[in-house]
């Protein structure tokens, strides 16, 4: 795909996440406040009264830039946009008990679950009818591992997701919340999967990688720290539904989605340890419960923990393209 037509595509996904903001914010705040008050204020001033729901902008600005770049013209990219759909509606549920209603949580995490599953196989499923292979390309040339185990690649979706919506916030605390941190990550992130789609010769999927990463970074221009519309949980469900996305189309060279976003599993893996080791003795090893708001709790500015974890990502994104290469043919399908 042409650069000029990429690059007109960010800037128009861009422009309408600006005019979707100003649009729909002060109506998202009256579903939160009762009130309805066209004005934006101060950007970078805050009151208590802005409203989540940052994933609906994200998704309207996703469609959008999938539309421009032609990519939903491939069956398994409409699948995968169908899939993001379907999550991030999940978590603009979510915003709608948790800000409007004033629920302390949102759906019941059983069934929450039942339904991330669900829809990741389903989406394995219908990406192996569509010829996604899913086995999973080793290094070193040691072949495919488990090709064919269509459960085993959507608990791994799974985890992935789960993995962004605690990068996101834990639950519904705000306060492991860093506006930004989760929309920043994912860009860097599929930035450098669409580059390396090249070598898969799959270009709808660098389409599709290029789209999210437009939304994502459309997505800051209002929830960036601090943010005038919150990510929310429908935020974190676009995110980690988008990251899943990738790797389900990214078929046997899946595992360079993995590297690229090690820093978000390595978030959640000490969330986790830190949780265990909590609920067997009452201590903690990090001053907060994911990594992120360790750091930030060590005195470190929102801004810097944004930006120590976006270059991190980069890093794990020049091994993962150092991998590619290395793989050369093998990674094409």
């Amino acid at each position: 795909m042409l650069w000029s037509r990429l690059c007109a595509a960010a800037v128009l996904q861009i422009a309408l996440s600006c005019l979707a903001g100003r649009i729909a914010i002060p109506f998202f705040r009256k579903l939160k406040t009762g009130k309805l008050e066209p004005y934006i204020g101060d950007r970078f001033k805050t009151d208590g009264s802005e409203p989540a729901f940052g994933g609906a902008n994200m998704l309207l600005v996703f469609v959008f830039g999938g539309c421009i770049t032609l990519c939903f013209t491939d069956k398994s990219i409409r699948a995968a946009a169908v899939f993001i759909l379907i999550l991030t509606l999940c978590g603009i549920a979510e915003d709608t008990l948790t800000d409007v209603f004033a629920k302390p949580y949102g759906i019941k995490g059983v069934i929450k679950l039942g339904l991330v599953y669900s829809s990741c196989l389903a989406l394995t499923l219908v990406l192996n009818t569509h010829g996604v292979k899913s086995g999973l390309l080793l290094p070193f040339h040691l072949g495919y591992l488990a090709e064919g185990l269509l459960p085993l690649r959507a608990a791994v979706m799974t985890g992935l997701y789960y993995s962004f919506t605690v990068y996101n916030r834990l639950g519904t605390d705000e306060e492991s919340c860093i506006g930004g941190l989760s929309a920043v990550t994912l860009a860097v992130g599929c930035l450098f999967i669409a580059v390396s789609s090249k070598l898969t010769g799959f270009e709808n999927f660098g389409a599709y990688c290029y789209s999210a990463a437009g939304a994502a970074a459309g997505g800051l221009l209002w929830g960036l720290y601090p943010s005038k519309q919150r990510y929310g949980s429908s935020g974190g469900a676009f995110c980690a539904a988008a990251a899943a996305g990738a790797y389900a189309l990214s078929g046997r060279s899946a595992l360079i989605v993995i590297i690229c976003f090690l820093p978000v599993i390595a978030d959640a893996v000490c969330c986790a340890a830190q949780m265990l080791i909590y609920k067997r003795s009452k201590r903690l090893l990090l001053k907060g419960f994911c990594l992120h708001t360790h750091f930030l709790q060590k005195n470190q500015n929102a801004y810097g923990v944004i930006i120590g974890f976006a270059i991190a990502v980069t890093v794990c994104a020049f091994v993962a393209l150092a991998y590619a290469k290395y793989c050369g043919n093998m990674l094409i399908d």
